[in-house]
């Protein structure tokens, strides 16, 4: 891939598993696109804010004004899985022959 440029999700779908950048229609609001980092599934072509998923799986989360027990645990919630991606595109490559900041 010569350009890296956002491909419009309904045309094109990503060719193998991974992180990508995402412009989400509906992000977080009503009318407020955004741009998110999300890992794509190829097998059954679901966009994953897994970096969401990770707090869900690695503390126990409660529904709000709820009492702390098991029947109200949150496994998951509408923002880990995501439907609205409109367009994606490559992760940016690092710039290996860049100087770093600080350094002369």
């Amino acid at each position: 891939m010569i350009f890296n440029v956002w491909r419009p999700y309904r045309l094109f779908k990503p060719r193998k598993d991974g992180w990508y950048l995402c412009t989400v229609q509906d992000g977080y609001g009503v009318n407020e696109p955004k741009v998110l980092y999300l890992y794509f599934r190829k097998w059954d072509q679901r966009w994953i804010n897994d970096t969401r998923q990770t707090v869900f799986d690695g503390y126990k989360v409660y529904e709000s004004g709820k009492a702390p027990i098991d029947d109200y645990r949150v496994f998951t919630d509408i923002y880990c899985e995501r439907y609205d991606v409109a367009a994606w595109k490559k992760l940016p490559r690092c710039c290996i022959w860049s100087k770093f900041k600080g350094e002369k």
